[in-house]
């Protein structure tokens, strides 16, 4: 059979696009059509972006080609409602501000699309008067949050501003305030089960106002937004504080800590994100903090109480959850990250009202700073074990592990989760090798009496062949008295099990 022909062909590509293609140390996508085609892939970099060069047989080739036309060619098909929406450019600013192909893949930059988008969603909130004042109590707050969180780098000299490490998609300057960029909540009255109101802020960190200057001077004016949509945090607070005595119907100074509870798929909004955020630069103080922050529900615990379910069989995503009530695929529309995962957990919640869930908190804590107690043990385990998880710091790293924690529980306890235990099946006496034989239990005197009456009248037992000894501790009539014929039983099958493989057994002769 002839060789088939050896070919080449070239593709160019934006500098973004080889970067994905070769991904990180270089197992991206082009490594991948090298398996599934068996051809070779190069990628090299020119001044206008990269070229693809494939080689190998013409058909491989062939192949190879239209995988990689199909990728690149993703993006430029994609219509503005698949890209969805940049929040880093809603909030006013983002690195990647550029209109070529390599532009932003966090979603569009337009002021325009931005505004129209969060009005519609607005928009879709209930306007019936009936229901502008909720009497169920609590008020579920369906929070979702979004933003960046990179880490605090030290400024330094001549180089005003921090600059963070790149997310992957958009970016800002790597200030701390850039944590929580867009704030979402929609209200639920669980009694009537449906929405009351909704609440969109995007958040633009103070920090882009102080280092204004710098940022326009290191970077193109398409990074900018000329009609940000955003507000400050201490603005946002300000409109949420409004919002809420509203639907409640009282003021301010009469609302209770009982009267709202938020609900996330997640514990890390309520617990650490929106408290951090608020204690950045003393912004918000810390008996409000207390007020909104001491207690909240997780999705991922309300599926694990209110099914019964075992950490393991519980659904983890949203995706998951919807899947596990039978909910349909959502809209393909995309907003924002938050504003598309805030469109998810809405629909789980009216969901999981409809098949009878009474909301209640599963996290609280007496303070902000305080331990949390939840609701359920974590990863299914018990609450004393998850100190034994934690990570070893440096000053550790010599000392012996720590000793398990064996949990003391009666033979039919259960736990919920991977660590559910059996009780132990008892060991039948002629597998105990090595085990002391308990004494026989002492006659009671009336049995006592007529059992040494009957032994007097007896006369000396006949021997007994060697065979019928052998056979005499599984007859149904012993030979002997049972007090002296059950003992001596069970010496022999002590002493012979401790010779015999374990798990040896025994079966009566007839």
């Amino acid at each position: 059979m002839a060789e088939e022909e050896e070919v080449q062909e070239k593709l160019q590509v934006s500098k973004k696009q080889a970067v994905q293609l070769a991904g990180p140390g270089g197992a991206g996508p082009a490594s991948k059509i090298e398996q599934r085609t068996s051809t070779q892939v190069l990628v090299e970099h020119n001044a206008k972006g990269a070229e693809v060069t494939v080689k190998g047989p013409k058909a491989k080739v062939a192949k190879a080609m239209t995988m990689l036309k199909v990728l690149v060619a993703f993006k430029e098909a994609a219509s503005p409602e698949e890209r969805g929406l940049c929040h880093w450019f809603a909030c006013g600013f983002c690195r990647d501000g550029r209109d070529d192909e390599d532009g932003c893949e966090a979603g569009l930059h337009s002021s325009k699309i931005i505004a129209e988008t969060q009005a519609a969603w607005l928009a879709k909130a209930p306007k019936n008067e009936a229901i502008s004042k909720v009497n169920a109590r609590p008020l579920l707050l369906v929070v979702s949050c979004g933003g960046a969180g990179p880490p605090v780098l030290p400024s330094t000299p001549g180089a005003p501003g921090l600059v963070g490490p790149r997310p992957q998609a958009g970016g800002g300057i790597g200030c701390p305030e850039e944590d929580l960029l867009e704030l979402c909540m929609v209200a639920v009255d669980w009694e009537a089960g449906g929405e009351v109101s909704r609440f969109h802020r995007f958040i633009r960190p103070t920090m882009w106002d102080q280092q204004d200057a710098h940022m326009r001077e290191a970077n193109p004016a398409a990074c900018f937004s000329d009609k940000p949509a955003a507000v400050h945090f201490t603005d946002a607070l300000a409109d949420l504080l409004d919002w809420l005595p509203r639907l409640l119907g009282v003021s301010m100074d009469e609302m209770r800590t009982e009267d709202i509870l938020f609900v996330s798929p997640r514990d890390f909004e309520v617990q650490s994100l929106l408290p951090r955020r608020c204690s950045l630069n003393g912004a918000v103080d810390y008996g409000l903090q207390d007020f909104f922050f001491r207690r909240w529900c997780c999705l991922k615990d309300v599926f694990r109480e209110h099914f019964a379910l075992p950490n393991e069989a519980a659904p983890n995503g949203l995706n998951a959850m919807a899947r596990y009530l039978g909910l349909p695929p959502s809209d393909k529309t995309r907003r924002t990250f938050c504003l598309d995962e805030n469109v998810s957990v809405v629909r789980v919640v009216l969901e999981l009202l409809k098949k009878g869930w009474k909301p209640k908190a599963t996290a609280w804590r007496h303070a902000v700073g305080a331990s949390t107690t939840f609701l359920l043990p974590r990863r299914g385990d018990l609450p004393d074990m998850e100190q034994n998880s934690r990570k070893r710091g440096f000053w550790e790293v010599e000392a012996p592990p720590p000793a398990p924690i064996i949990p003391k529980l009666p033979p039919t306890a259960k736990i919920i989760g991977a660590t559910a235990k059996v009780a132990p099946k008892p060991i039948p006496p002629w597998q105990r090798a090595g085990l002391p034989v308990p004494p026989p239990p002492e006659p009671e005197p009336a049995m006592a009496e007529a059992q040494a009456e009957q032994t007097q009248e007896l006369e000396q037992p006949e021997p007994v062949e060697q065979t019928e000894l052998e056979a005499a501790p599984f007859m149904a009539e012993p030979v002997e008295p049972v007090e002296s014929v059950g003992l001596e039983a069970m010496d022999f099958l002590a002493e012979i099990s401790a010779e015999l493989p374990a798990g040896t057994t025994f079966e009566a002769v007839d």
